[in-house]
């Protein structure tokens, strides 16, 4: 009689029969998982890196059907290494591209100076613009390249697909990005900035690993 009871046992899905009650995200009942060889596994995890998003998702699709997405989430947090790298080199190369027009701004500072002393902000707007064009790149530009909003995206939809996966660890993943653009060389900036103004926002460099990636972001653009 005990033999039979604990035979009983085992063949449920009990605490003692060592088998898990597997659930999806969704909190449904997972189903067994679908067989496939090592070979359609190993595909599967190379097209989760397609440049096509709808064969990445069925990727991910056949690897999770097979309870294999341990495997994916490994192989999905090394393409957001590798995707981060190519969002800095975007937007380095984006900030090379776009140059700004350069010249003499001292007449500009003058007017502006003049305008700010009587108050006039209005009218100093368009003629600090001018100035902006001068002397910085247009950085909502840069951020807008296609190859920088490219690069952006991928990385959300590598994140979307770590969460299917169920990965528990925590991730912010618009802070990565934030901080991938600003962990570019700023050398074309400064270069274009007066010698005094070039000094306070090279100083400012210094700290940007103490600051949050939107702090550091504020502050920059507050000194643009």
């Amino acid at each position: 009689m005990l033999a039979l009871l604990l035979g009983l046992l085992l063949a449920q899905d009990s605490p003692f029969s060592g088998k898990k009650d597997e659930r999806t995200p969704e909190g449904r009942p997972r189903p067994e998982p679908v067989a496939i060889s090592e070979a359609d596994l190993a595909k599967a995890l190379e097209e989760l890196g397609s440049d096509d998003a709808s064969a990445r998702n069925a990727a991910f699709d056949k690897i999770y059907a097979s309870h294999n997405e341990t495997k994916a989430r490994s192989r999905l947090k090394s393409l957001q290494g590798e995707w981060v790298s190519k969002l800095k080199e975007a937007r380095k190369a984006a900030l090379e591209n776009a140059k700004p027009e350069g010249g003499d701004v001292s007449d500009l500072r003058s007017r502006a100076l003049e305008l700010l002393g009587k108050g006039d902000t209005r009218a100093m707007r368009p003629i600090v613009e001018q100035m902006f064009r001068k002397v910085y790149p247009d950085l909502v530009r840069i951020d807008g390249d296609a190859a920088v909003k490219a690069a952006a995206d991928r990385l959300r939809d590598f994140d979307g697909l770590l969460d299917r996966a169920g990965d528990k660890t925590k991730r912010d993943i618009e802070a990565a990005i934030t901080k991938a653009t600003l962990d570019v060389d700023e050398d074309a900036i400064v270069a274009a900035m007066s010698g005094e103004a070039a000094s306070v926002v090279s100083g400012n460099r210094g700290a940007k690993g103490a600051l949050d990636p939107e702090e550091y972001k504020l502050v920059l653009l507050t000194n643009m």
